[in-house]
């Protein structure tokens, strides 16, 4: 079961690149709406924040400066 998590937050990171590689900005909610779209198996809102928030810190995605709920593509 935890093999499983960990390999879905790889899944989830590369369904939140991919699309915002297209994007190059997004705003949260339209970011979580399409990524639970992409992902075939179900997952919570929160997991998503969750890898987005790791995607931050390791420098693929920032937040845009002037309005704090849009990302921007950064790699």
């Amino acid at each position: 079961a935890e093999r499983v998590l960990a390999e879905r937050c790889y899944v989830i990171d590369a369904a939140v690149v991919r699309f915002m590689k297209s994007r190059r900005r997004c705003s949260h909610a339209d970011l979580c709406g399409e990524v639970g779209k992409l992902l075939r198996f179900p997952v919570k809102v929160t997991d998503i924040k969750k890898r987005i928030e790791v995607l931050i810190e390791r420098e693929y995605l920032q937040r845009d400066e002037e309005d704090q709920s849009m990302y921007e593509y950064l790699a």
